[in-house]
């Protein structure tokens, strides 16, 4: 054991000596008994907090899987496609249905004979096809007389109509073609046996 001695004047000038051991060992009781109760606090919020964190928790895991199970029944894709495709007039869904974007174009190829003459004549045993086009039209469609019904259907009218791009086509109109009729080639070769 250390002892050492502490000078501490008293009112008489003298120089008494203490023992400084004993001086240490009251201000350490002293100092834990303040860092005691400054821990036991500081435990006891801990605990309360992490208790706290814990509740948090919980509360956050229980909403998430109640978020799941919902967006497991009702898609966020469903939610929002529904508002969206509503058909009501006056709501641009409806008005872009009834009066669509002009931006569907038809390319059609045919076969034009080249040989008809010489095979109603018997000169040629076969046709000889070339292939024409593409000729190229735009379809206008209309939605015409819609009519909504109390059972949620909606009842319309399409009106489909080609109107021929003289720029995008490289083929004049007034030009003769000379095509085979498909029904009646169809017709006649199921008629005969024959397998296209």
């Amino acid at each position: 054991m250390y002892s050492s001695v502490l000078r501490v004047p008293t009112n008489d000038d003298e120089v008494s000596y203490v023992n400084t051991e004993d001086s240490l060992i009251s201000s350490r009781t002293s100092t834990e008994t303040v860092n005691s109760d400054k821990k036991e606090l500081d435990c006891y919020l801990s605990k309360r907090t992490r208790k706290l964190g814990d509740h948090i928790w919980l509360i956050i895991g229980v909403v998430a899987m109640l978020w799941g199970t919902g967006m497991l029944i009702y898609t966020p894709y469903e939610l929002l496609m529904d508002q969206r495709i509503h058909m009501l007039p006056g709501l641009p869904p409806f008005d872009w249905w009834l009066h669509p974007p002009d931006e569907v174009l038809l390319k059609v190829y045919i076969f034009n004979v080249t040989n008809s003459e010489e095979f109603l004549n018997g000169t040629d045993a076969k046709l000889k096809l070339k292939e024409v086009g593409p000729i190229i039209y735009r379809e206008k469609l209309r939605h015409t007389n819609p009519i909504f019904n109390e059972n949620g259907t909606l009842t319309y009218t399409a009106n489909r109509s080609a109107i021929y791009l003289p720029e995008l086509n490289t083929i004049d109109m007034n030009q003769t073609i000379i095509m085979p009729n498909l029904a009646v080639l169809v017709r006649y070769t199921n008629s005969y046996g024959y397998k296209i």
